[in-house]
């Protein structure tokens, strides 16, 4: 198998249009043509996931945050911007980037998150496309803002939980907004909607926000929010390509 019949098969999972646009989502670096060796997922491109690749003779990484973001003047092993980028060059390691695709596509991240809180009545914000969003509004089985906390310690195993003001002057939760990852540039689409917002990265100016417009607003760790629909997606292309695909997990950041 090469690597573009590889990304037909992620595609039949994780459609890459329902990605935002301007994503860098797909192949970022490497060559179509390529013949695939072993194939790891991962989540961030890292020194330490190449030094495993080298030592596993993977040539393949599909990893879920893109590695690189912008248009790059230089790609030189002395800067710390480009150098892990021009190190998975050097040893022609392709690297296939999911991202908000997976966030936004049906079974991905968000709907992943939806299941996991047992959301009901389950509507979309967020929208990459005409019929993809990154983001899941829905009902939950009513509880206290103290249990909730706790239920999304258990949930997601993190510990990276912060609230804004508003939050502990709620009485009870009926309503949720769930948006992997980084989700605070939607936080008016749910203002009215949902009693409290999930999301990771969390600006100051947004928690005062949210305490002005009295919506309950909840900090993840921004890769806690994510494991869990990569983790799913690892474990469905591995069925559909009939290989044992590894999950190289960001223990640290969740």
């Amino acid at each position: 198998m090469d690597i573009k019949e590889l990304i037909k098969n992620i595609e039949k999972i994780v459609p890459f249009e329902n990605a935002f646009e301007g994503d860098n989502v797909g192949l970022v670096i490497g060559t179509e043509k390529e013949e695939v060796q072993n194939i790891i997922v991962a989540h961030d491109l890292t020194l330490e996931l190449l030094e495993h690749c080298l030592s596993k003779e993977i040539n393949c990484v599909i990893v879920y945050h893109p590695p690189i973001h912008n248009s790059l003047d230089f790609v030189r092993f002395d800067n710390p911007y480009t150098e892990v980028v021009a190190k998975f060059l050097s040893y022609k390691i392709s690297v296939i980037s999911l991202h908000t695709a997976l966030d936004a596509s049906s079974g991905g991240n968000a709907d992943t998150l939806a299941e996991l809180f047992k959301l009901d009545e389950i509507t979309k914000f967020a929208y990459t496309n005409e019929t993809s969003a990154a983001g899941r509004i829905g009902k939950i089985k009513q509880i206290v803002p103290a249990n909730f906390l706790t239920e999304i310690e258990n949930v997601l195993n993190t510990k990276v939980i912060r609230t804004n003001k508003f939050y502990a002057e709620l009485d009870k939760i009926n309503t949720v907004a769930l948006l992997p990852g980084s989700g605070t540039d939607y936080l008016e689409e749910v203002i009215t909607k949902v009693d409290v917002f999930v999301t990771g990265d969390i600006s100051h100016h947004h928690f005062l926000l949210a305490d002005v417009s009295k919506i309950g607003l909840v900090q993840i760790s921004h890769i806690a929010s994510e494991i869990p629909g990569v983790d799913k997606f690892c474990s469905e292309l591995a069925k559909l390509i009939k290989v044992n695909l590894s999950y190289h997990k960001p223990i640290f950041y969740g």
